[in-house]
C-alpha cells in the first residue's frame, strides 16, 4: 500500500502554501479586522466546509486534502477557519447527514458564515464516559418536547448560541442506546440555564447546563424520535477526525526547534545538547 501523497495532493499543498504565503500576516501583524477578511478569503477558496457536499456550500473536498489543508494550516499558524469548531466539525455534518431540507437550509449557511456558535450536551453528572446512559428527559406534547435534566463539562456553553442536545424519550427500552432522541436548542431558550466552571487558569470554557421545563419545537429534533444515537456516533466520527489539538501541535513543535535553535546553551546552540534534543523527541 502507497501511503505518499498523490502528485495531484501535493498540487494542492502547494496550492494551500501558496495562498499562506500571499494571505497570512505575522501574528504581530494581524489588525482588528484580520479574521473578519481572513475569513472572507479561505470561504471564497471553499476551504470553509472543505469536505461538504457543494450542495450545501461545501467543496465536496476529500479526506486526503482536508488532512493537507489542516497541517498547512496548522504549520503556517493561521487560526481556525470559522468561529465555531464544533459546527464545523461535527454539528454540520449531522445536519447534513441526517437534517431534514427545511434543518439544513436553516442552519448550514450559518455555520459556514461563522454566524452562530455551538456546543455540545452529551455528558451528564454521575456517568463517566458511559454516553449512553442518558437521564436528561425529552417528554413530548403536541408540537415540541419539554425538556429536564442536566449536562455536565459543556464546551463552549457560556458563549455559545446553540446546542446539539442528546435526551431520552423513552425510559423502558431493552437497551439503553434506543430511545434516545437529539434535539438542537438555542441557548436563550427560557429554561436553559447555563453555569460556567472555572479552571486552575481561570478559564470558563466548561460549563454546567441546566434544563427547566425548557420547550424545544418538534422541527427542531434532529433524525428520528428514539433513534439519536446513530446521529451521535456519526457527528463523534466526524470529531475524531477533525481533532484540532494534533495538528496544532505541528505548528507548535516548528516554534520550539526555532526557539531551540536561537537558544544558547553553555556556548553552544541549544538544539545541540543532547539532553534537550531528548526531550523534544
Amino acid at each position: 500500500m502507497d501511503f505518499d501523497f498523490t502528485p495531484d495532493e501535493e498540487a494542492f499543498r502547494t496550492e494551500v502554501r501558496a495562498f499562506l504565503s500571499q494571505n497570512l500576516p505575522p501574528r504581530n501583524e494581524r489588525s482588528g479586522s484580520f479574521m473578519r477578511d481572513w475569513l472572507d478569503k479561505v470561504r471564497a477558496k471553499g476551504w470553509v466546509g472543505f469536505s461538504w457536499p457543494k450542495s450545501v456550500g461545501g467543496s465536496d473536498g476529500d479526506v486526503a486534502r482536508q488532512a493537507i489543508l489542516k497541517e498547512e494550516m496548522a504549520l503556517a499558524g493561521a487560526p481556525p477557519l470559522g468561529t465555531s469548531f464544533m459546527g464545523l466539525a461535527w454539528v454540520g455534518p449531522g445536519i447534513i447527514q441526517y437534517g431534514t431540507d427545511e434543518q439544513k437550509a436553516r442552519f448550514i449557511p450559518d455555520i459556514l458564515d461563522s454566524k452562530v456558535t455551538w456546543c455540545t450536551g452529551y455528558s451528564e453528572p454521575n456517568h463517566g464516559s458511559d454516553l449512553a446512559a442518558i437521564q436528561t428527559k425529552a417528554e413530548r406534547i403536541g408540537d415540541h418536547y419539554k425538556v429536564n435534566g442536566q449536562k455536565i463539562w459543556t464546551t463552549g456553553a457560556p458563549y455559545a448560541d446553540w446546542m446539539i442536545l442528546l435526551t431520552r424519550t423513552d425510559f423502558n427500552t431493552e437497551v439503553k442506546h434506543d430511545g434516545i432522541t437529539c434535539l438542537l436548542v438555542p441557548m436563550k431558550t427560557e429554561g436553559v440555564e447555563v453555569r460556567p466552571i472555572e479552571n486552575m487558569a481561570g478559564d470558563r470554557h466548561f460549563a454546567e447546563v441546566f434544563f427547566t421545563d425548557v420547550e424545544v419545537p418538534i422541527e427542531n429534533r434532529l433524525g428520528d424520535e428514539g433513534k439519536g444515537w446513530a446521529v451521535t456516533i456519526s457527528a463523534l466520527a466526524n470529531e475524531r477526525s477533525s481533532i484540532g489539538e494534533v495538528t496544532q501541535m505541528f505548528g507548535k513543535l516548528e516554534d520550539l526547534k526555532q526557539l531551540v535553535r536561537g537558544t544558547r546553551k553553555q556556548g553552544a546552540p541549544a538544539s545541540e545538547d543532547p539532553l534537550v534534543r531528548r526531550r523534544i523527541a
